[in-house]
């Protein structure tokens, strides 16, 4: 039933044209969520992000050895990249970064009104023809590092939700 209601109403949007406000309803959705999160104070009872490292089977010294070196050659930095991303967002998504949780609400407002105003089918020709214009020779003529740099410096300043690692099965949180 649930599959059946999601067909329609995914042909629904697309047949009467409705993307661009259906994602604007979205991210409206996603603003509220954060607004929600700030009023209730979800950064102040969740302090820290618990992970627990404890097993309850026993593994040799050297079977644990080689698994823990062949997966830290093989993914350690995707995966600390991944999770310091995972972490930044947290802390945007609960408003622990007041400034950066303000100007990623502000953004997803405009951008909700930007897709609930102007129909999708103009998004879609500007963003091909911007991307068309920006690998032509004119567009790298035109490019600056500046806005990337920006985004960057933005990016980086944003603290992540702490994390605290515990090896002790009675330790972990359920």
């Amino acid at each position: 039933m649930t599959t059946l209601m999601v067909i329609v109403a995914v042909t629904l949007i697309v047949y009467k044209e409705w993307i661009g406000k259906a994602i604007s309803a979205f991210l409206l959705l996603v603003v509220a969520n954060m607004i929600g999160a700030r009023q209730g104070r979800l950064k102040d009872k969740q302090k820290e992000i618990v992970v627990c490292t404890a097993s309850n089977q026993p593994v040799t010294t050297r079977e644990n050895i080689v698994s823990a070196q062949y997966g830290f050659i093989t993914i350690r930095e995707i995966i600390q990249e991944a999770n310091a991303a995972i972490l930044k967002l947290h802390s945007i998504l609960v408003s622990r970064a007041h400034k950066h949780a303000n100007m990623v609400m502000l953004g997803l407002t405009g951008l909700a009104i930007l897709l609930a105003v102007i129909p999708f089918k103009y998004l879609i020709i500007t963003a091909i023809f911007h991307s068309m214009i920006m690998t032509s020779k004119l567009g790298k003529y035109m490019k600056n590092g500046q806005g990337d740099r920006r985004l960057k410096e933005w990016w980086d300043s944003i603290p992540p939700t702490p994390v605290r690692l515990v090896d002790e099965a009675p330790a972990c949180p359920k």
